[in-house]
């Protein structure tokens, strides 16, 4: 029996080289092709030639396993027949896993060196040889090798043990025993049990010794791996590897470029064919191309493959029309199915696409649906978008362009619903992969051609036709439009003439059929301005932005973030009243630790609460939370020793306001997208209100009714608002309950960007509550008015109301990691420059303390609504948001906790002078503001006119 191969795809060079000989040049794509699946008695090895011109591929890296069998002479024979007189080359890979017999290689290289069709490369012009491993023969053999047969050694020597961890002394002890290196591994992540994303810093470092060498260096570029027969198994993560893969070559740019593989089914890399014949039952199983097609794949490689030889980057990838291209895929079977799969809990439930937008687009957006119900509706922009969107369950799975009327420009649908357990015994890790396709009736109107019905004139029984089928070598090939008349049958002309390098706007799928509108007799809107706008449009309720759920969730979460955060903002009061009654005798770094106490219970309990979210949803949780957060007030208020405020105000009160905190801003996320910074900014202003009325209803109260009463009444507040948040907010999302994992908590630390968002904002936050904790009682000290230091708290959380709402609606539309940045370097320029300066100069200004306090609120208030919004658009899986949020905030939880105490320590040390607190929160907004520049950086790179 036959057995499947590695083979490889590569990037090809222009067409105008292809006339001048068998020679590329440099920026070339070539391709591993699996040699031993093909029976040479069929045309198959033809149909794969024509399919990789149409790609654009340029050769095929034909990998040989078994040299001394007739198949494989007789089908090389056709391939090098075939490929004579097109615009497409040959030449070998050697498998030295397959044979291990470098003599029984060379034999059969011999037989094709001389072929017109072969491949040749480098300044010398000499025939190309490749290998699958080999590195273990070592520079003697191989530079015999290369000096008998006269080659372009280009060979894959990951086998040394030099190749990566030392690469420059890898080609200092082959030297000229090689021409180049092609690295096979850094296409997919490193082998994991846990979700990780293919990185490029091992190509890099042996890119730059071989260009410090003057060799070539070869890119592997590749989807997915998995395996499971012929004895071995394996899932390599990476559910957007391919688009990712492809980024990271474009930023490198290295010489060459090989896609892997073709038609590799043993392994679920194919983006061609996979023909049956050559495999086996164990693998036609999984890796069948009829059943588990990849081809959807390769309208973005013939993008990337343009823009690698133009030496541009993802942002300039581009369809060849007017028209966006991508594909949508995703795993047949909810992971993690088979445990004893290597490798399978790295896979995620997610729902992933690639899709290349125009130039100049502006106002698309991207909606990914599962099992009927929309996950993910992102914004989107000229060049590469891609994502794995979290969340995704069993049925069928949707991709969905929209213009900036929510119009659907091109959608990708599934074939293949998702299972929620073994298919006949056996989970199929392979992807199913649909192409994304344009509607077939077009209507043209402003930038796009509209993938929209027309309005039909029923009267005159015209019919909405769509156009016939493309043969499956021209699935994503365009086609002309011919609009005629409005209201009149819009006939679409397939231009089947067209080549690879003449394409049209229009993707199609092959089995598109005629359909004619009903003939019933109801009565058909018709827009009064008989528009071609309003014939076109077709109106997408997602349930996402907007709405009056989702605007009901906005509001009830309003009234969870004016109890919980904003109680907390208020709590900088407590702070001058304690020290002169209840706990006068404590220092102020021991009061310190109670009012820090409150954020950090706040923030830490996410941990758990997060995960009660993520499995039951919101509804205990609120149930629960308003109970102890009102009880704890209530104990408050009768509390006189130490021990009674850090339990009843410092743990229980905090506690219960976790539980609706964390319920209100995860119940938002899962209600907006694109939107999404805006709708968290307004729940935010919740928390700069209750630090304004709070503040100010205690100043009142407490001169008036006493302390107790003051708390009780506050209370009351608090209750009544969370009925009313009781009663508005809901999860759009079911919840799934899962077992516990630990993975869930430690797999946002194996994500960069997550890390340094992390320590970003637990930097931030040591210095976020310093002046709400401290302005009060410094005001005071230096002799400001009490009356007016007593509004200070309030002026504070006044000026974070706007600063809640507007960092959130520009972040939406400029970025929300850009707003963020400039919203906290602005904190970080007060504290700095108008706090400390300000408060040193003689005589004290009441005014320095005023304007401080309302810049510093309006610069801070995007802590509480931005944070969230970051998270949410670097989660890959929605449902999983709480425990995220809860890991996040767990992190700032010893920020808020420390932050304070610290700075009373400072003023203890400084015996009462405040300039050492005010450099400590200066400093600490400095390196937020530097970490979130480097959480940028690890999103966009140093690119600055981009929206993230």
């Amino acid at each position: 029996m036959r057995v499947s191969i590695r083979i490889c795809l590569a990037a090809m060079l222009p067409a105008s080289s292809w006339w001048s000989g068998s020679m590329v040049e440099a920026k070339s794509v070539f391709a591993h092709y699996m040699l031993s699946t093909i029976d040479p008695n069929t045309d198959h090895a033809k149909q794969d030639i024509d399919q990789a011109i149409a790609v654009g591929l340029d050769a095929f890296a034909v990998n040989v396993g078994q040299p001394g069998q007739d198949f494989s002479k007789n089908t090389m024979q056709q391939l090098v027949d075939y490929a004579r007189d097109k615009p497409f080359k040959l030449f070998l890979s050697f498998d030295f896993y397959a044979t291990n017999d470098l003599a029984a290689h060379q034999a059969f290289f011999d037989l094709w060196k001389d072929e017109p069709a072969y491949l040749t490369y480098g300044p010398d012009n000499l025939p190309v040889v490749s290998t699958f491993s080999g590195g273990d023969l070592g520079p003697d053999v191989w530079r015999s090798f290369k000096e008998t047969n006269n080659v372009y050694l280009l060979p894959n020597m990951e086998a040394d043990a030099d190749y990566y961890s030392n690469p420059t002394a890898f080609f200092q002890k082959w030297g000229d025993a090689i021409d180049g290196v092609f690295s096979w591994e850094t296409a997919w992540p490193y082998e994991s049990d846990v979700p990780v994303n293919v990185t490029s810093e091992r190509d890099a470092a042996v890119k730059e010794a071989a260009d410090g060498a003057g060799k070539a260096y070869m890119m592997g570029l590749s989807p997915l791996q998995y395996k499971d027969c012929c004895g071995s198994s394996w899932y390599r993560s990476g559910e957007v590897n391919l688009p990712e893969r492809m980024t990271q070559i474009l930023s490198l740019a290295p010489e060459l470029t090989e896609v892997i593989t073709w038609n590799d089914a043993g392994e679920s890399h194919y983006i061609g064919q996979c023909w049956p014949e050559g495999l086996t039952e164990e693998i036609l199983r999984y890796g069948n191309s009829e059943t588990y097609p990849h081809s959807g794949w390769q309208p973005l490689i013939t993008s990337f493959i343009a823009a690698f030889k133009a030496g541009e980057d993802a942002s300039q990838m581009k369809p060849s029309g007017d028209a966006p291209i991508g594909a949508l895929w995703y795993r047949g079977v909810m992971a993690p199915c088979d445990t004893s799969l290597p490798g399978s809990g790295a896979a995620v439930n997610s729902v992933n696409y690639a899709v290349v937008l125009p130039a100049g687009v502006t106002g698309a957006s991207i909606q990914v649906s599962s099992g009927g119900q929309v996950l993910s509706k992102v914004p989107a922009h000229e060049g590469l978008n891609y994502n794995a969107v979290g969340g995704m369950v069993t049925g069928a799975q949707k991709l969905e362009v929209l213009d900036e009327s929510g119009a659907v420009i091109a959608a990708a649908d599934s074939k293949v619903d998702v299972a929620d357990g073994p298919q006949d015994g056996f989970c199929n890790f392979n992807y199913y992969v649909a192409g994304l396709q344009r509607a077939p009736v077009i209507c043209q109107s402003g930038r796009w051609l509209r993938a929209q019905p027309c309005t039909v004139d029923r009267a005159n029984n015209v019919e909405r036709t769509k156009s016939d089928p493309l043969s499956k070598s021209e699935s994503y090939f365009a086609f002309a439009l011919n609009r005629v008349v409005k209201y009149k049958t819009i006939p679409l002309a397939g231009v089947r003439s067209m080549t690879s390098h003449n394409r049209s706007a229009l993707l199609m799928q092959p089995d598109m059929e005629t359909v004619k509108e009903p003939s019933d007799d109801t009565t058909e809107s018709k827009d009064p301005q008989g528009s071609e706008e309003a014939e076109c449009r077709q109106a997408t309720d997602s349930g996402l932005d907007g709405g009056f759920a989702a605007w009901a969730v906005v509001f009830g979460a309003w009234c969870c973030l004016f109890c919980a955060f904003g109680w907390v903002n208020a709590s900088g009061i407590f702070q001058d009243y304690y020290q002169t009654h209840q706990l006068r005798d404590y220092s102020p770094s021991s009061i310190s630790w109670i009012l820090s106490l409150e954020p950090s219970v706040l923030f830490a309990a996410g941990l758990a609460v997060g995960k009660v979210f993520d499995n039951y949803g919101p509804r205990w949780l609120l149930i629960t939370g308003t109970f102890l957060h009102v009880f704890g007030l209530m104990m408050t208020s009768i509390s006189s020793e130490y021990y009674q405020f850090v339990l009843a105000q410092g743990i229980c009160s905090p506690l219960g306001a976790s539980f609706v905190f964390y319920a209100g801003l995860s119940c938002t996320a899962t209600w907006f997208q694109e939107r999404r910074a805006l709708a968290f900014g307004i729940v935010a202003s919740g928390s700069s209100l209750g630090g304004i009325v709070f503040p100010i209803l205690l100043a009142r109260l407490l001169p008036t009714v006493g302390f107790g009463w003051s708390l009780r009444i506050s209370g009351f507040v608090v209750l009544a608002l969370l009925i009313v948040a009781n009663l508005m907010v809901r999860s759009r999302i079911k919840p799934v309950p899962r077992p516990f994992s630990f993975n869930d908590y430690t797999d946002p630390f194996l994500e960069p960007t997550f890390v340094l968002l992390m320590l970003s904002v637990t930097c931030g936050f040591f210095a976020m509550f310093i002046p709400i904790n401290y302005i009060v009682l410094e005001a005071v000290k230096n002799g400001i008015d009490t009356d007016l230091s007593g509004y200070l708290l309030a002026i504070l959380n006044a000026g974070s109301l706007p600063g809640r709402i507007l960092p959130g609606y520009y972040g939406d539309k400029l970025g929300r990691f850009n707003v963020m940045i400039s919203m906290c370097a602005f904190s970080a320029l007060i504290l700095l420059v108008m706090w400390l300066p300000g408060t040193l100069a003689a005589p004290r200004s009441a005014a320095v303390y005023v304007i401080t306090s309302l810049l510093y609120g309006f610069a801070s208030g995007a802590f509480v609504g931005m944070v969230p919004a970051l998270l949410g658009q670097i989660s890959p899986d929605i449902t999983k948001i709480g425990v995220r949020q809860g890991v996040l905030f767990t992190c700032i939880s010893v920020a808020t906790l420390t932050g304070s105490p610290i700075a009373g320590a400072i003023l203890s040390q400084q015996h009462g002078t405040f300039w050492g607190l005010q450099v400590f929160a200066g400093v600490m907004m400095v390196a937020c503001v530097v970490f979130l520049i480097l959480a940028r950086i690890t999103l966009v790179g140093f690119r600055l006119r981009v929206k993230v």
